[in-house]
């Protein structure tokens, strides 16, 4: 096989897309002291004002009919997501900044073949790919429903109680470019969770594939070759592990918020009159459910590669091996560890793949069909 160069590009591009959403919310490397702590409080003022768009459209609570209740409430619990989704990134900070760390170093290859080149580029394609359909769901989805509709409506963006007296020209502009402002600052750490999911779950998945390629054409090579292999496959299998842990949390959360959503929204098309509540619900109820997916695919590749490691180790050809006990104790290492499969853990006894997210599917169908026989 050619061997040649890793490129530059290939290595900065780890974190290139969603650069820009990470530093918003300052959960970015940085050597500054100063620096640091500016990040970290801007992390906690994005915090803040999530939770400042929660308590507002529950204010919408007490002053609305029974009528609005429902869907005053669902509004709440659609502002309760960003929390769930930004506070484990702000709370796990220098988690997440390790890792991110941890991600840049494993990806400073000094060569690379060109079986292995493919699979770095055609994963890190596959991330891109993934972080402009969610950002771009999230932009366009915002702008729509919330900036733009509410206009052709004399409405505000929030369904918060605003007293009457600011309802007059300036104040109700200046109001709505507040909530706007609010609600874009929603939208940036709600894409930089899912930025830290799809990246760290792709990246893993490629490092599980880059180890899997070596070791298919580790019986043509030399014991350096061997040594090198074992060292990725460690590698590999520690960078897994801290993805895992550093993930779980915000998983559980995201999923037992997300499925409450879904739930209530679904109750909520079915009896509301409001075409623009009716709109909101069906999609942001899209977005959540095509991210679990997403993220459910990715973590069935992640298990499926790293059994697909043990595979290969069985079924290389270690013929330059035979009078080498110790060298055929040490693939039998490789092969006792790669056993146990990575999972992205969500719960003690779920994790994140496409059985997961079928039996997701069909728990909320149930709970929606118990929901709308109470509700009747």
């Amino acid at each position: 096989m050619n061997i040649k160069s890793a490129e530059s590009s290939l290595q900065s591009t780890t974190f290139e897309y969603e650069a820009i959403f990470h530093k918003v919310v300052g959960v970015w490397p940085g050597d500054d002291y100063f620096l640091a702590r500016y990040s970290r409080i801007r992390g906690y003022v994005l915090a803040a004002f999530a939770v400042v768009v929660c308590v507002f459209q529950f204010t919408a609570l007490l002053e609305a009919n029974s009528d609005d209740v429902p869907e005053t409430i669902i509004e709440g619990m659609g502002a309760i997501i960003p929390i769930v989704k930004i506070v484990p990134v702000i709370c796990y900070r220098n988690d997440f900044i390790n890792l991110m760390r941890m991600t840049k170093e494993i990806n400073e290859f000094s060569t690379l073949t060109d079986e292995e080149e493919t699979i770095h580029i055609d994963w890190q394609s596959v991330q891109d790919k993934l972080m402009k359909i969610i950002s771009r769901y999230y932009f366009l989805t915002v702008i729509g429903l919330y900036f733009v509709a509410p206009m052709f409506r004399n409405a505000l963006p929030l369904r918060g109680i605003v007293p009457e007296v600011l309802r007059v020209t300036p104040w109700f502009q200046m109001i709505y470019v507040l909530q706007c402002l609010l609600l874009l600052s929603n939208v940036i750490t709600s894409i930089s969770s899912d930025a830290f999911s799809v990246t760290f779950m792709c990246q893993l998945c490629k490092q599980l594939e880059l180890v899997q390629c070596s070791i298919k054409h580790l019986g043509s090579h030399t014991k350096v070759n061997l040594a090198e292999t074992i060292n990725r496959h460690a590698v590999a299998l520690d960078y897994g592990q801290r993805v895992c842990n550093t993930l779980k949390t915000m998983f559980l959360l995201q999923h037992i918020f997300i499925s409450m959503f879904l739930c209530f929204a679904g109750v909520i098309v079915l009896n509301t009159q409001n075409s623009l509540i009716l709109m909101k619900m069906i999609v942001i109820s899209v977005i959540f459910v095509s991210t679990l997916l997403i993220i459910c695919f990715v973590g069935e590749t992640i298990t499926s590669s790293s059994l697909k490691i043990a595979s290969a180790t069985e079924s290389s050809n270690y013929e330059i091996f035979l009078g080498d006990v110790s060298t055929l104790r040490t693939v039998s290492f490789i092969l006792c560890r790669a056993q146990k499969p990575l999972r992205m853990a969500v719960s003690l006894s779920g994790s994140m793949n496409l059985s997961f997210f079928t039996e997701t599917m069909n728990k909320l169908v149930s709970a929606f069909m118990i929901l709308r026989t109470m509700m009747e």
